[in-house]
Parts: C-alpha cells; sequence; structure tokens
C-alpha cells in the first residue's frame, strides 16, 4: 500500500503546491485508497454471496458487511489490513471461478491477488493453505493433470511476479526482509517482549476476540448469525460436497490458529474473516427466508438482525461525527493551562497538546517511564521525582494504564500509582476529562472508551 499511495502523492504533487507525500497529508490520500479498497471488498463478498447461494444471498452478505463496524472504523484510516482484506477475498473470488472452471486465464487470476495479499502483509500463510488445497483438488479430479499442474505453476509464477513489483524490498534487500518478517513473528508469538503488546497479556484466545467481535467489531446481530452460519455451512457442506463453499470454511479454519496463535491480540487481525462471515451469512439468511415455514418470523428475524447491525454501525460511526478527545483536550490545555506550566506525558503513548487553532506546543514536557522494568524498590524514585516537576498529569488514553493493571506481577508499584493518582492520594485533582462513546438518537452505550 505504501507504494500505491506514493505513487497516487506523486501524482497529486504534480497538480498542487502541497506536498502530499508529507507526513502531515499522507495519511489524506491513504485514507481515500483505503476507503476505495473497501469498496473493492464489498463488491467480492457480493459475487461471491451471488456464486455461492444466489442474488438475494450476495446482496445480504454485502449489506452485512457493509454494515460491519470494524471495516468501517479500519477504513478511516490507512490501515495495510484493509487492503489485504480485500486481496484476501478477491483471491477467495478466482479460486472459485477456478474450481468452476479450470483454465490457464483463471489460474492467473489467482495468482494476481495472492501477490497482492503477500506483498500487502507477509502473515498470511492460510491462504497458501487454501490455494494449495483448491490447485489440489482440481489436480486429483482432472483427467489431463498435465495441464492442471501447468496452470498452477504459471499462476505461482504470476504470483511472484505480482509480489515482486508491489514489494521489490524483497529482493533488494533480502536479508533485511527476512530479518524484519522473523522480527515482526517474535512480537506476535510474544517470544520478543514489547510495550504494546503487554495489554493483551492473560487472554483467553479466541474468548477476547468472540467477546469483541460481539461488543464491538460485528455487534451481537452479525456475530450470533455468523456463528449460526459456520455450523449450516460446515452441514450444508457435509450434505452437498459443494466445493465453493468448501473453500470459505475452508478459509476459516485455515486461519482462524493463526489468528488465536498470536500474543498480540489487536481486533484488526480479524478483519479478514468479516468478508467470509458476511457472505455466509448471507446464504444463511437467504435460505431462512426461501425454505423456512414460518415466512413471517423468518422476515422477522432478517429485519432483527440488518436492523440491529445498522443501529451498531450508524451507533460507532457516530464517533466521528463529533470531535477527536485528544483535539478537545488539547485546545482546553491551551486554554487553561498557563503557558510556563510543567505537563506530564507517558513513553509510549501520545503525548498532549496537539497543535490546535493556531496553538502549538508551549509547555515544559515531562515523561513518565511507565513500562520501564525495575524492582520495586527502585521504581518509586524515578515516578515520585517525575511527579515533583509535574504541575499537570496528563493521561491521553487509559493504553498504559490498562497495560498496567493487565500485569500486577511486573507492575505493581506503577498500579499502585495509578490508583493513588486517580483517587487523588498524590496531591492533583481531576479538572479535565473527555471520551467518545458510541451514541444514536441520544442514547450512549456503556462500552469501553472508544
Amino acid at each position: 500500500p505504501l507504494y500505491v499511495q506514493g505513487t497516487f502523492s506523486w501524482v497529486l504533487n504534480q497538480f498542487s503546491d502541497r506536498d502530499w507525500g508529507s507526513y502531515g497529508e499522507l495519511y489524506k490520500v491513504g485514507r481515500v485508497l483505503t476507503a476505495l479498497a473497501d469498496i473493492g471488498t464489498m463488491m467480492f463478498v457480493y459475487l461471491i454471496g451471488r456464486r455461492v447461494f444466489g442474488v438475494v444471498a450476495g446482496m445480504l452478505g454485502a449489506g452485512l458487511y457493509a454494515l460491519a463496524v470494524l471495516p468501517i472504523q479500519l477504513s478511516h484510516f490507512f490501515t495495510v489490513d484493509v487492503w489485504l482484506t480485500c486481496f484476501v477475498t478477491a483471491s477467495l473470488f478466482f479460486l472459485i471461478r477456478y474450481l468452476d472452471a479450470p483454465s490457464l486465464k483463471r489460474a492467473c487470476a489467482v495468482g494476481a491477488p495472492v501477490g497482492m495479499a503477500f506483498a500487502t502483509k507477509a502473515s498470511v500463510p492460510a491462504l497458501v493453505v487454501v490455494v494449495v488445497a483448491v490447485f489440489a483438488f482440481v489436480f486429483l479430479s482432472s483427467v489431463n493433470r498435465l495441464a492442471v499442474a501447468g496452470q498452477a505453476f504459471a499462476g505461482g509464477l504470476l504470483s511472484l511476479a505480482v509480489f515482486t513489483l508491489f514489494e521489490p524490498y524483497a529482493l533488494v534487500r533480502f536479508d533485511a526482509f527476512r530479518h524484519d518478517i522473523a522480527t515482526q513473528s517474535r512480537i506476535v508469538r510474544g517470544v520478543f517482549d514489547i510495550p504494546f503488546t503487554r495489554q493483551f497479556v492473560g487472554l483467553t484466545p479466541g474468548v477476547y476476540e468472540l467477546e469483541n467481535m460481539f461488543r464491538y467489531t460485528l455487534g451481537p446481530a452479525l456475530m450470533v448469525v455468523s456463528l449460526i452460519s459456520i455450523a449450516w455451512s460446515i452441514h450444508a457442506i457435509w450434505k452437498t460436497r459443494d466445493p465453493a463453499l468448501s473453500v470459505l470454511v475452508l478459509w476459516i479454519a485455515a486461519y482462524l490458529p493463526l489468528l488465536l496463535y498470536t500474543e498480540a491480540r489487536f481486533l484488526r487481525y480479524t478483519l479478514p474473516l468479516i468478508p467470509v462471515f458476511a457472505i455466509i451469512s448471507g446464504g444463511f439468511l437467504h435460505a431462512l427466508l426461501a425454505r423456512w415455514r414460518y415466512h413471517t418470523l423468518a422476515r422477522v428475524a432478517v429485519a432483527v438482525v440488518l436492523i440491529v447491525t445498522a443501529v451498531w454501525a450508524f451507533g460507532f460511526t457516530s464517533i466521528y461525527a463529533r470531535e477527536n478527545p485528544r483535539l478537545a483536550a488539547s485546545a482546553w490545555m491551551f486554554a487553561n493551562i498557563p503557558p510556563a506550566a510543567t505537563i506530564s506525558a507517558e513513553s509510549w503513548d501520545d503525548p498532549l497538546p496537539y497543535a490546535v487553532n493556531g496553538n502549538s506546543q508551549r509547555f515544559s514536557t515531562v515523561w513518565f517511564d511507565i513500562y520501564g522494568d525495575a524492582p520495586p524498590d527502585e521504581k518509586v524514585e524515578p515516578l515520585w521525582s517525575t511527579l515533583q516537576q509535574t504541575d499537570y498529569v496528563v493521561l491521553s488514553s487509559d493504553r498504559v494504564r490498562g497495560s498496567v493493571d493487565n500485569l500486577p506481577w511486573r507492575y505493581a508499584v506503577q498500579k499502585e500509582f495509578y490508583r493513588r493518582l486517580l483517587e487523588g492520594q498524590l496531591g492533583y485533582q481531576l479538572v479535565y476529562d473527555a471520551d467518545l462513546r458510541p451514541e444514536l438518537f441520544g442514547l450512549r452505550a456503556h462500552l469501553s472508551t472508544c
């Protein structure tokens, strides 16, 4: 995505005095491209749903994906996961087309998005499992196995070429590329201890993802229907031996172990599953409408799923219609804190204030090294020394404090520091607080701060 963003920024620069590739502007280009990539995912959701279940199911699936919270949220940012999801969904679509009518052209059509997916993010080995399974199935089922082998070779060659085109760094500096991939692998597996993954220590794999899908990324209705639809799809495969539906379920089965194995449980890692959840949910709801004898009840059930999912989506998107809490806090700081004051910031979190309304940094800043490891008796003095220099303690989010709460055995002093600070025992009182929560028609969802 960075190469594509850089190319678009360069083109825009030819027609503008603004530097669209600068740090302050590149996200504006990136956001547009990310939104377009997600629209592409929605298109492939419809196409797959139409092929596997029919037109109505395809429309239901695309509608459910369009209303899912996580794709909407990530499309507001320049994130690689949206691009990855688009290329994975495209790969699944072209794999199903190849199953329908194996040919050299369709094999190459598979190779292109697979290469793009790996150029976007190397952590999708599950896609290889699905690709190999499809080509193996066609190979074993074909009377002309030599032709299938040739098609697979051509598709793989094109995939490698596309990967090289979009990720030349992998070949130009292979050792550095391999080292970077290995480092990221160690981070997500928990081998390499790094502060921004400590918030996930002690979480139960699977339970954490399901809870967050239910509360945030999908909403209760779509989450429940997705789980039912997985079971329904497995039963349908058992009865019909439908290879196209098998591709979708195989992707879930191949990707889930990778998702559950990682120690870095960022919600965006679940995004590649959501298009398939939407597709099979659309198929299940369509089957409910078409085959269930209680037609009125079926229509009500489908309507409830769509309405609840839509309410969830609009409630969460209302966050983006309101001022960012950090910007609001920055404006308050410039208006109420004396220019000569000393404020604090936490390591591994964003310092405030941001530059707003023509104001820029005019305070002295000291840093709390919360994550620094030291014996308890050696940690008290640095915290106390920093506190003694601070006029205003600023916590720009609960990210660091949440990690400390999750690791009391490691951060006993820091945990006690936050407790006493928030209870007013350290000589400070709360003067400003802001957050954003999902809201619709004046009703606020009392979930964790968003």
